[in-house]
């Protein structure tokens, strides 16, 4: 996949906080899909699509339910996926909210395609397209169940009308059993191996209103999403960064271990911090520097160091006067 396919940390954080598996299970999830760690505190920011495909992967497997996706998406609650979501929401119908989404997908990934068609006739047809641009294998699949799911649950609670599709196409193979997928949809008239995943609404149910339809909101967030632009992956230094914000304390940091999480190479790596003008050793004496700063006052020195990840005081004054001679 390329470096490029990103999505809102609010993708990763809605497969582990919906799934519903116990402590333990989610903990050995995150461990094995190698997210960073900083994912888990922030929702304002960016990484690969990789972690998002295979993050599915692993619920699956570990839950042994290949149905997990749709079930999932069933819970939905229209917000989880912020300002994109917002911005639908407050529209004032759900043809127009559906547009919205499909001019501002970026703001949730670079990954998805989100594409709509209306018909001017009243009594035509809507049709919503979904694509990855990268997304092969079963994350994938698990990846177009909770676009297409999600979407229609995110449509009938945004409108409080039970939206029921005309059609639903998904590319992937059928399932042994469609129950689950023909109890969501609210028809049968579904059907796999097709071109493309596809929903297909009458064009009366995309008049209809939304119930939380506010036009000065909606303006204003979409001039939010206007300045934010499309979503861009943090750079590789500051990926570096957020990592090393949670290693100095507790745990040894080596660039090895950095770009395990980042699921990269130490090479590759080294390459792309020069690339950015900087080092690994640069990168960790900025985040050193910066930990001794930002530290409470009224710590021991030797806590002080601590936290900036130095073994004691004195290896930290050594730092600090290197500090001082650098910035002369």
């Amino acid at each position: 996949m390329r470096l490029d396919a990103v999505d809102n940390v609010h993708l990763t954080r809605y497969v582990l906080d919906t799934v519903g598996v116990a402590a333990a299970v989610r903990a050995k999830i995150i461990a094995q899909s190698d997210l960073p760690a900083w994912v888990l505190s922030t929702r304002h920011s960016a990484l690969s699509s990789l972690h998002y495909l295979r993050l599915w992967e692993l619920v699956e497997h570990e839950l042994d339910d290949r149905l997990i996706a749709v079930r999932t998406a069933a819970d939905y609650e229209p917000g989880q996926l912020g300002l994109h979501d917002h911005l639908m929401l407050t529209a004032p119908s759900l043809g127009a909210g559906l547009a919205l989404t499909d001019r501002f997908v970026t703001l949730c990934s670079t990954n998805h395609v989100h594409t709509v068609h209306s018909d001017s006739d009243p009594a035509g047809y809507t049709t919503v397209d979904f694509e990855l641009i990268r997304g092969e294998g079963r994350g994938g699949e698990l990846a177009m169940q909770t676009a297409l799911c999600g979407s229609l649950v995110k449509m009938r609670k945004a409108t409080g009308q039970p939206v029921t599709p005309l059609a639903v196409h998904f590319r992937q193979s059928a399932p042994a059993d469609r129950t689950e997928f023909i109890d969501l949809f609210g028809t049968d008239r579904i059907d796999f191996g097709m071109p493309s995943d596809r929903i297909v609404l009458r064009s009366a149910d995309a008049a209809l209103p939304m119930r939380r339809a506010n036009a000065a909101r909606n303006r204003l967030l979409q001039q939010r999403a206007l300045r934010l632009g499309q979503l861009e992956l943090v750079s590789w230094a500051g990926q570096v960064q957020q990592e090393l914000a949670i290693m100095l304390t507790d745990e040894p940091v080596s660039i090895d271990a950095v770009a395990r999480r980042l699921l990269t190479s130490r090479r590759t790596l080294q390459r792309h911090l020069a690339s950015e003008g900087t080092s690994w050793r640069q990168e960790v004496e900025r985040a050193r520097r910066h930990r001794a700063a930002v530290a409470p006052r009224g710590i021991t020195a030797d806590e002080r160091a601590r936290r900036a990840g130095y073994s004691d005081s004195r290896s930290l004054r050594r730092a600090a006067a290197r500090w001082r001679e650098s910035a002369k």
